[in-house]
């Protein structure tokens, strides 16, 4: 679904995309996600309208999309600033002769790379996952979950990832696009479908039964399946295959997030820290 959304996008229209038309394919994946989530659910009865926590989840992505992210633009244009007055060897070091689909496929191998880096991260130091914990502390899984990430996190996020593909000027149509991306595969490893792959599927892209075992409030499946591209996760040992692995919960196994939306993102900075 997400993979022909978006390369249907890109081959017929022949042109790179553009800011407002990645804007309506992300809202026209969301909307078609959430149909497929009445018509063909993964676990009947879960879906976004029944969930209490749902407009929590739209209150993040809401503070997200606009207060997270245009100060963390501010602030990664200003790191890239200064970095490149410094180290001017980097500015442009982007393959820029390369084929367009060769460059797309470098830009998402290599955000990946650092996104699975980054993820762990959250999941290794204390300090970094009561951010993080927002985002595992549910126990239903369904689309809106995707958006569901902490103010903080946010800012985290976009300033180590986005950062070094602008310093190296990457196009910025491919960035666009590498965003439009992540808004497919992040409602669908998060979308309550019935989804079926064969077993080698899970070793190429991220599936909602990979991520799944992610969300378990088994710790030992918890950190797991860090990545939007399995490979990373198989080459550094944190990949586990879906096949035969059953989630009976999913969510924190001691949650003291509480579900106010307002304390929610609070919580970060209180003194709570049993997690």
């Amino acid at each position: 679904m997400a993979i022909s959304f978006g390369a249907g996008f890109w081959w017929l229209h022949g042109r790179p995309i553009d800011p407002m038309t990645g804007a309506i394919l992300s809202v026209g994946n969301m909307l078609l996600v959430a149909v497929c989530e009445f018509l063909i659910p993964g676990v009947p009865g879960v879906n976004l309208f029944r969930d209490r926590q749902s407009w929590n989840d739209i209150g993040h992505l809401i503070v997200d999309n606009h207060a997270a992210k245009p100060v963390a633009w501010w602030v990664t244009l200003g790191l890239v600033g200064f970095t490149g007055s410094h180290w001017r060897s980097s500015v442009g070091a982007w393959p820029t002769n390369l084929p367009q689909p060769l460059q797309l496929f470098l830009l998402l191998l290599s955000f990946n790379f650092l996104g699975y880096w980054i993820h762990r991260a959250f999941h290794s130091f204390d300090l970094l996952f009561r951010f993080h914990a927002i985002h595992h502390d549910t126990e239903r899984i369904h689309m809106l979950k995707a958006g569901r990430i902490h103010f903080g996190e946010e800012l985290i996020n976009f300033v180590a990832q986005v950062s070094p593909f602008l310093l190296v000027q990457a196009p910025q149509t491919m960035l666009i696009w590498l965003g439009t991306w992540n808004v497919f595969e992040g409602n669908l490893a998060h979308s309550n479908v019935a989804q079926r792959f064969p077993w080698w599927f899970h070793f190429i892209g991220l599936t909602s039964q990979e991520h799944t075992l992610h969300h378990s409030t088994n710790p030992e499946l918890q950190n797991r399946n860090f990545s939007a591209l399995p490979i990373w996760d198989v080459i550094f040992g944190t990949f586990t295959h879906p096949d035969g692995k059953k989630v009976t919960s999913t969510g924190l196994r001691r949650n003291p997030i509480p579900p106010a939306f307002v304390r929610q993102l609070m919580f970060p900075f209180s003194r709570v820290s049993d997690l």
